[in-house]
């Protein structure tokens, strides 16, 4: 037992350690952005009130954009540690959903030779390293959706759990795993020749989907909710924005720059015609709905599915090893060899893609941010005492981001865009040298004429004031 559980413990860890150095080095080292990640590491702290009010600076309610109820889950656990700051909870958690993949990934190749190194490469495929780069809680959808399936067939509970949990990170989280287990229950139907084979993956299919309906629901009862669906895909009025010019400047993209995503599942296609095989046609067929949506979206993050906006396909990619771990008579050595091609195929493509905020992330796994965190928060101790007396405060993302409840609408800027006014009301600015927008500090810099730098937690942030006429 004890023999088992190390190799996957290891994975766990890489990941986990990977993942969570990578956030922290995002906050304390580089400095992060507001939207999303200093936004992400406030509400895994703070929802305690329904329907999600955002912090001031942002406002609103976070259920209008997202159902997402995890973060009330976040919460209670984080009460457990109320002295941790924000985004270094947030980073927990964040290494927790990446080391859940590995685990999926370990517990569907625990009967393969070597399927410890086969699971960290299987894992680390482009999809991974996108949204490692711009930490985002969607990652937990395909984390949790790769395990629950992982446990499927080995145990009759335990894919329970990361189910429901599942089902609680976004309201389109029900259809993801519907689409997933309800490929799984025709396939066990159509293999085993009768239909009872599959009715009880089919079930847990229809309940997903049911589970999804109800999220929407409620969502559409926030008041201005439910228009991420439009305004980030259909447009309005929908498909508007669609002509020839549009479809063939996201196709030569899509072509150029995510060979990380398309390629992998091109070669499950045409491993499935080669073999004639049902089973791996359908991880093409799950991912083709996903596909065509990104492709007609409206927002050009989505469409290029640039950072996370990959996620839904993260089952299509490790389809082999899902069916090797849920279906009878699959020929599993040459499936393991397919998922190992797949994930490789990723990783290269992954490495000479463009678009994404980092398209290096390994190179921010280090330890980096260690030492760095206390003196920072104690710095940003200061600035939030002080942000309520000094006169016409701003800061930038990588200030607000560490602690995002302390600042006013008013103090933070989305894009550091500011009207001729707001900077002539400007007297102090706190930022970040070398972070998100730092040509547009420093041209604010030079227009207000900020002046006498000081600087704050050993020069992580630096002080400017305008001199007194």
């Amino acid at each position: 037992m004890i023999g088992r559980l190390v190799p996957r413990i290891l994975v766990f860890g890489l990941f986990f350690v990977c993942s969570a150095n990578y956030t922290l080095n995002n906050f304390y080292v580089t400095g992060a952005s507001v939207w999303d990640a200093g936004w992400f590491a406030w509400l895994a702290g703070h929802a305690t009130k329904w329907p999600m009010p955002n912090p001031q600076a942002i406002g609103g309610a976070f259920l209008a954009i997202h159902a997402s109820p995890v973060f009330f889950l976040l919460t209670a656990a984080r009460s457990l540690l109320p002295a941790m700051p924000d985004p270094v909870w947030f980073a927990l958690t964040q290494g927790l959903w990446f080391g859940l993949i590995g685990i999926a990934m370990s517990l569907c190749l625990a009967a393969t030779a070597g399927g410890s190194m086969l699971a960290v490469i299987v894992a680390t495929n482009g999809i991974t390293l996108a949204t490692l780069g711009f930490p985002h809680i969607e990652i937990a959808m395909p984390a949790l959706l790769l395990l629950s399936l992982a446990f499927r067939r080995r145990s009759a509970w335990l894919w329970m759990p990361p189910l429901l949990l599942m089902l609680t990170v976004r309201e389109d989280a029900g259809f993801h795993a519907a689409l997933a287990y309800a490929a799984l229950a025709l396939l066990r139907a159509h293999g085993e020749r009768r239909l009872r084979a599959g009715a009880a993956d089919a079930a847990i299919a229809l309940g997903c989907l049911l589970a999804g309906a109800v999220a929407l629901t409620v969502q559409h009862g926030v008041p201005g909710g439910g228009g991420a669906l439009a305004g980030t895909y259909l447009g309005r009025p929908a498909f508007a924005h669609l002509d020839r010019a549009f479809l063939a400047e996201r196709a030569h993209y899509l072509f150029k720059d995510r060979g990380c995503v398309w390629a992998p599942l091109l070669l499950l296609g045409l491993a499935a015609l080669r073999y004639r095989d049902l089973r791996l046609a359908a991880g093409v067929a799950i991912s083709l709905p996903w596909l065509a949506l990104s492709f007609v979206a409206l927002s050009h993050q989505a469409g290029e599915m640039w950072d996370y906006y990959s996620f839904p396909l993260m089952a299509g990619l490790s389809w082999p090893l899902l069916c090797a771990a849920r279906l009878d008579g699959v020929p599993r050595s040459r499936f393991v060899s397919l998922q190992a091609m797949m994930a490789a195929l990723s990783i290269l493509l992954f490495a000479a893609s463009g678009g994404n905020h980092d398209r290096r992330p390994w190179e921010r796994f280090d330890f980096a941010w260690w030492g760095r965190v206390a003196p920072i928060e104690a710095a940003m101790d200061r600035v939030v005492a002080e942000a309520a007396s000094l006169d016409h405060l701003v800061v930038d993302d990588a200030v607000a981001a560490l602690r995002l409840g302390a600042f006013t609408p008013g103090q933070l800027h989305a894009d550091f865009a500011f009207s001729t006014a707001e900077q002539d009301a400007i007297r102090v600015l706190i930022y970040r040298p070398g972070t998100w927008r730092d040509e547009a500090k420093l041209a604010l810099i030079r227009r207000v004429g900020l002046a006498a730098p000081r600087p704050l937690a050993g020069g992580f942030f630096m002080q400017l004031e305008r001199p007194n006429p």
